[in-house]
């Protein structure tokens, strides 16, 4: 049988002082629905400059969903969209746009579980993002397009972007929010792993 194809958008949102960082994931199958564990490949990175304009943004997004592959699944892509520094009207903007049918908030937390707030965002430790990622990486179930431009600038990032271990705990620990110089790939990919990994039933249960 062939695996389910779904694609998902994710999105760190920078600031004045720093860049935003967009991928585009491709899921086959989903770990819930199959024996097997679904298979992720990142299909498209970019970045944009500290200060773009976020209508800019909106717009390239938008041209980016009008073509292939995303073109193909117009009802099936989703945005998952990380305010962690901008605020919850930056968000606002990006749902007025109607981009894509699901659109889902993350503010990314020093925390140790996941919470969904109030006003429908979700609170994400960045231990458990990052975690994920290097695991999917070490199972070889995360695979990076070798002919990407940003894919030697996404390697660097993940490097960089070591856990730490705290001696007396032995949990592990993560940077603070945009402590690198840039962190915006890596979170990127991360948001969008972390929504093709959830049961839809929670993600859209409120």
């Amino acid at each position: 049988m062939t695996p389910q194809i779904s694609y998902h958008i994710g999105l760190s949102l920078g600031t004045r002082s720093t860049s935003t960082g967009l991928c585009i994931l491709e899921q086959q199958g989903r770990d819930y629905q199959s024996e097997k564990r679904a298979l992720y490949n990142i299909r498209h990175l970019e970045r944009f400059a500290a200060a773009t304009a976020y209508p800019a943004i909106i717009a390239r997004i938008t041209e980016l969903i009008k073509k292939e592959p995303l073109s193909r699944f117009p009802y099936g892509t989703a945005l998952i969209l990380e305010s962690t520094g901008v605020g919850s009207h930056v968000v606002d903007l990006f749902r007025q746009a109607k981009l894509v049918k699901k659109i889902n908030s993350v503010i990314l937390t020093g925390g140790f579980e996941v919470v969904r707030q109030a006003q429908g965002a979700f609170a994400i430790p960045k231990r458990e993002l990052v975690s994920m990622v290097d695991a999917l990486l070490q199972s070889n179930r995360l695979k990076v397009a070798p002919q990407l431009p940003l894919t030697p600038a996404l390697t660097q990032e993940l490097q960089q972007f070591d856990l730490k271990k705290n001696e007396r705990t032995a949990e592990a620990t993560t940077m603070l929010w945009r402590e690198g110089a840039e962190d915006d790939l890596v979170f990127a990919v991360a948001l969008a792993c972390w929504f093709a990994g959830q049961p839809l039933a929670e993600l859209y249960s409120f």
